[in-house]
């Protein structure tokens, strides 16, 4: 594999999926905002990293004129790029310890009523569900 894009930054992988999670085929930098669910990166980093991934030609983008707000840039993934992502795929990856309040209640949850962990659910469900409108 050209480059060594299991050590790119998460932008590096994140952005070329996002595209084709799009009908387009193309995302703005805006809307990598459902990526957010699973990592977050700041504008500064997300406007950074898709330079370098024009630089090394792995994404393209295009500049879209808009009246009243400053112009919109579309950006896609190159066959470089989706190359690149379909090897980093297929590497293997070390597990990540998860740290959420939510599996550490459910643990626990036999000292407490059914109806409190069925509560604790139903939020994160009601939570959940507002985001996957979002998407």
């Amino acid at each position: 594999m050209s480059g060594d894009f299991a050590n790119h930054s998460f932008i590096n992988t994140v952005f070329p999926q996002s595209v084709y999670q799009t009908p387009a085929g193309s995302v703005s930098r805006n809307s990598l905002s459902p990526v957010g669910f699973f990592w977050s990166a700041s504008h500064q980093q997300i406007y950074r990293e898709l330079a370098k991934l024009e630089d090394q030609g792995l994404i393209g983008s295009e500049s879209i004129l808009q009246a009243r707000r400053p112009d919109k840039r579309l950006y896609s993934v190159t066959d470089l790029g989706e190359q690149h992502l379909k090897e980093w795929i297929a590497q293997s990856c070390e597990p990540t310890p998860i740290k959420d309040d939510l599996l550490v209640k459910i643990f626990a949850g036999r000292i407490v009523s059914n109806q409190t962990i069925l509560a604790e659910l139903a939020h994160h469900q009601k939570a959940h569900q507002k985001k996957i409108v979002y998407v």
